[in-house]
């Protein structure tokens, strides 16, 4: 996991808009994205495959991949109080 955003950013962008990498080691692929905007606010995940239970079946309700998840303000008005990531996949565009 690419763990909570605050802490996976990329420091070295310094607040520029960025895209932080997880790389799959046992298959050689990139495994998923995060993209941050400005200030390093959190803006979606793009997951580069599909979540699978243990046995090797994959989760039901998921669109294929590459799809999208988007990271959402906890208090709207308060971007202090954190964001979460939105359960719902969208397809990539």
């Amino acid at each position: 996991r690419l763990g909570p955003p605050t802490m996976s950013y990329d420091p070295v962008a310094n607040g520029v808009p960025h895209t932080v990498l997880r790389w799959d080691w046992v298959n050689k692929r990139v495994y998923q994205g995060r993209e941050f905007g400005h200030a390093n606010v959190p803006i979606r995940d793009i997951d580069f495959t599909n979540p699978a239970f243990p046995n090797g079946i994959m989760r039901p309700g998921h669109p294929g991949p590459p799809h999208q998840h988007a990271w959402r303000l906890v208090q709207p008005n308060n971007p202090t109080a954190g964001y979460w990531r939105d359960r719902k996949p969208l397809p990539y565009p």
